[in-house]
């Protein structure tokens, strides 16, 4: 036993030795070295990946001040590799590296308050950080300073100056800077439509690994785009003016008293909200949802979007996305409504959901139509109430093809059913099993004929 325990202690003496005699070498490494290790051990090259490693090097980099290992040490907070995700540990390394002068530390921070990661979207630091960053010749700080001026996010809206700096970025061949130029001078955006200057700069951009752009030039699509845009101009000519929309003062009205049902055409713009782009044909309508009023949005017939937004100034904002939106392609993010008898003008900001980029903006003009059946201020349900986990829905039409949902107030859907597995008689259904806590929800049912909404309190 005793011969046991002093091998074993001869073996952890070695042990500390090793550890010792490594980081007596590691800090004999200079910075560059030390970074260069980290990466090694962060991706795997020309040893075993081991991301503590790689975290532990960053940090005592960062501890010391050094602005490359702050940025590459928030980036793993951001997407919690070998360190627990912490979107505000990232924001505060990245905004010390990048007053500190790092170029990619600014990008980050822009990028932090442009997507609104770990706090609010704000366009406007968002587009300052990039705009420092383009100063110091950071080519991702040209695209998104150009970027934001291509589309007036968080600015005032200027193709001049966009391609400026989109140019810039395209000299450093980024891929993002020669795309946007190319849509700029395929679309005509600006009066300055060019089609060899488009196909230059997309072909650059696919060059450069943009993979939107690969079969652009291929298969045709400039000519498509040219038809498209010489048919939008024929629609400005014939439907309405082109211009306008960006100054006009809109004297905004509250939802609630647009609840109805609106026919119209969505008319589709530039960035500069003065060149049409395409239009279609589209109907609203607006419902009580609980203690506010949600915007069905249908094209077609097809319900496309769902907009459940608050106040804000003489504007409308949806703050977050909520579980009743997350299946469709975009949402609506902001909104303004100007209505003149049963005519209803309407400016829309979206975002489109899988790209997480902002549409180019839409501008409604409808007016009121007669809807049978329903009465302007709440749904055709008569009767509801929630007992022993069932909920009772007297006053609907419940066809095998309608769709329940069951909402908290806030949003998160908390139950979904179909018609046809459910207990129902004539204009009435029962759905069990609900076992919902105390608070208020929103049930909807989704027919071919329309949605209808209505709140309810489980006591």
């Amino acid at each position: 036993m005793k011969k046991k325990i002093l091998i074993m202690l001869f073996l952890s003496l070695l042990v500390g030795m090793s550890v010792q005699a490594q980081n007596d070498s590691i800090q004999q490494l200079s910075t560059a070295q030390l970074l260069k290790l980290a990466k090694q051990y962060r991706f795997g090259i020309v040893r075993d990946v081991d991301l503590n490693k790689a975290v532990a090097i960053y940090k005592h980099l960062s501890w010391e001040g050094n602005t490359r290992a702050m940025n590459e040490l928030g980036r793993m907070y951001l997407t919690g590799d070998g360190v627990k995700k912490n979107p505000h540990a990232a924001f505060n390394l990245f905004k010390k590296a990048a007053e500190e002068g790092s170029k990619k530390a600014m990008c980050n921070l822009a990028l932090i308050y442009q997507k609104g990661i770990g706090r609010p979207v704000n366009f406007q630091k968002a587009f300052a950080w990039y705009q420092k960053a383009a100063e110091a010749g950071s080519a991702q700080g040209y695209y998104g300073t150009g970027y934001f001026l291509y589309k007036g996010l968080g600015t005032e809206q200027n193709y001049d100056q966009a391609i400026y700096y989109l140019k810039k970025g395209a000299e450093k061949n980024h891929a993002g800077c020669a795309f946007l130029l190319g849509s700029f001078y395929a679309n005509g955006f600006g009066d300055k439509q060019d089609l060899a200057k488009a196909k230059e700069y997309f072909d650059l951009a696919s060059k450069n690994g943009h993979d939107w752009t690969i079969d652009v030039t291929k298969n045709g699509l400039l000519d498509s785009i040219n038809v498209r845009r010489n048919k939008a101009k024929r629609m400005a000519r014939a439907n309405m003016p082109t211009s306008g929309f960006s100054t006009t003062s809109f004297d905004n009205v509250r939802m609630e008293d647009l609840v109805g049902k609106w026919e119209g055409v969505a008319y589709t713009y530039d960035w500069s909200n003065t060149k049409l782009v395409n239009s279609e044909p589209v109907s609203c309508r607006f419902e009580h949802m609980g203690d506010s009023v949600a915007m069905y949005y249908y094209k077609n017939d097809s319900l496309i979007t769902i907009y459940t937004p608050f106040a804000k100034d003489d504007y409308y904002i949806e703050n977050r996305l909520k579980d009743y939106q997350k299946g469709f392609k975009w949402v609506i993010t902001k909104s303004q409504f100007e209505r003149k008898d049963n005519q209803l003008t309407a400016k829309l900001r979206s975002l489109n959901l899988k790209t997480r980029n902002y549409r180019r903006p839409i501008v409604l003009s409808m007016h009121r139509v007669d809807d049978e059946g329903y009465d302007g201020g709440t749904t055709a349900i008569s009767q509801i109430a929630y007992n022993g986990g069932s909920l009772y829905l007297n006053g609907v039409d419940v066809a095998d093809n309608a769709v329940i949902r069951i909402y908290s107030v806030g949003g998160v859907m908390v139950k979904q059913f179909n018609a046809s597995d459910l207990h129902h008689g004539e204009n009435a259904f029962r759905c069990d099993h609900l076992n919902l806590n105390a608070g208020t929800y929103i049930v909807e049912v989704q027919t071919n004929s329309g949605t209808q909404s209505h709140k309810f309190i489980v006591k």
